[in-house]
């Protein structure tokens, strides 16, 4: 089921971790564009769907099958958080050194704030840039529910 969670607990070696698994739409941020993508199965967004920034753009997946996997060890390492399209991952990063943006919104008056579906992440990478990748959950309680699981995992 689309942004269900699913969690499982897998033992080897008397080691044993939890795994939370969602179904997410997905776009990365490619700071050149004139470079082809490196990611297969992404694709550039219409000019009217993207910001006018000149350093870069957003590819989005045509798939609708991507998975997002949050691995929790439990033998004190950090969490692990990988993104998987078709079979392939494409991200896979340690969440201690991911900074996560959740934006918040307010529908209903005289309620709290609730959080967006899309939760924006961002990382330096080896070479000192900015990197960043963007999570679609298909519903707000998704969303909440991996937020919730991020914390608990950090």
């Amino acid at each position: 089921m689309a942004g269900s969670l699913t969690a499982s607990v897998h033992r080897g070696n008397a080691e044993a971790s939890e795994t939370s698994r969602w179904l997410i739409s997905f776009a990365r941020f490619i700071p050149f564009p004139s470079s082809p993508s490196p990611y297969p199965g992404l694709v550039p967004l219409g000019k009217r769907e993207r910001s006018s920034s000149p350093i870069g753009t957003w590819l989005s997946t045509s798939f609708s099958k991507v998975y997002l996997t949050l691995v929790d060890e439990v033998n004190g390492s950090d969490a692990i958080l990988s993104v998987e399209l078709a079979g392939k991952i494409l991200e896979e990063h340690y969440i201690s050194k991911l900074n996560f943006s959740w934006p918040h919104m307010t529908c209903v008056s005289g309620f709290p704030s609730r959080g967006s579906r899309a939760i924006l992440v961002s990382y330096m990478d080896s070479e000192n840039e900015i990197q960043k990748f963007a999570l679609r959950f298909s519903t707000c309680d998704a969303a909440v529910t991996f937020v919730a699981a991020l914390k608990v995992s950090h």
